[in-house]
Order: structure tokens, then sequence, then C-alpha cells
């Protein structure tokens, strides 16, 4: 009888021993992967970085075909893998505004054209070249402004490396 019991105690022990073992493997688990995608995410990280630093400096005029933004769209294609909905929302935003700004830019440089080859144009067309002028420094404040401080927030739980809460 006594060893039937301690049989059974036995057991009972081995299983919490076993669940307590593959708790904490799987603990160590999460924390290997977290650590291993954290050089590829923050990797995305910097790219959308340096991309908004790109947009600054040259105030607005992306090139669809630049390297820039290349690597800025190979960064968006990446991150639908690595990160969620959330981050990859906030990359298209980026995304958006810099297309917008292309488009805007180059109505700009036309119409800035158009200025300099006939010092006689419309005041309509004075009145859209400042206009859309206005635009763009307005969208620029936003590339050097909310978007980077948006970029924090958004990345912020992907590049912690030590255990926190999930959304």
């Amino acid at each position: 009888m006594i060893t039937a019991s301690a049989s059974a105690c036995a057991a009972i022990a081995a299983v919490f021993v076993s669940l307590r073992v593959a708790i904490t493997q799987r603990r160590i688990q999460e924390k290997q992967l977290k650590q291993d995608l954290f050089d590829k995410r923050y990797a995305v990280f910097l790219a959308v970085e340096e991309f908004l630093v790109h947009v600054d400096q040259i105030n607005g005029s992306v090139k669809p075909t630049g390297d820039e933004y290349r690597r800025f769209r190979y960064a968006m294609e990446q991150a639908e893998f690595l990160f969620n909905a959330d981050v990859n929302s906030y990359m298209k935003e980026v995304d958006q505004v810099a297309r917008t700004l292309h488009e805007k830019c180059l109505e700009r440089d036309h119409l800035a054209l158009m200025k300099q080859q006939n010092t006689e144009l419309s005041a309509e067309i004075l009145k859209q070249y400042t206009e859309l002028s206005l635009e763009i420094v307005k969208m620029l404040g936003e590339i050097i402004g909310p978007l980077p401080e948006k970029r924090k927030k958004v990345f912020g739980p992907y590049l912690q490396l030590s255990r926190i809460s999930k959304r």
C-alpha cells in the first residue's frame, strides 16, 4: 500500500518537474527568438529613419527609382514577416507620404520651370506654385516631426529584449 502511494507521488512529482522544465524551456526559446529577431527588426527600424532623413534632406523630391527608396521598399517587404499590422501600417503611411511628396514636387518643379521660362505667368499659375510649395513644406513638417516620433512608439515594443506584456 505504501509502495503504491510512493509510486503515485513519484509519478505526480515527475509530471510537475516535466511541466516546470517544459515551461522553462519555452521561455528560453521565446527569449532566443526575440534576440534572433532583434537584429532584423532593428535594421528595418534604421532603414525607416534613414529614409525619413533622406526625404527631408532632398526637400521631398523622392525618386521612386532611387537607391534610398528601393532600400526603404525592401525594408517594407521584410517588415511584413517581422512585425504585426501596426508597423506595416506605419510603413505604408510613410510610403504614401513619400509618394505624395514625389507627385507634388514634380508638379511644383514643372510650375517652377514654366515660371523660369515665362516671366509673364498668370496669377493663377503663381498661386498654384505657392500653394503647392506650402503643401510640400507642411508634409515635410510631418517627415521631421510626427512620423519619426510615431516610429519610436510603433517599433518600440518589438525592439525590447526584456519580457513585455502582449497587446
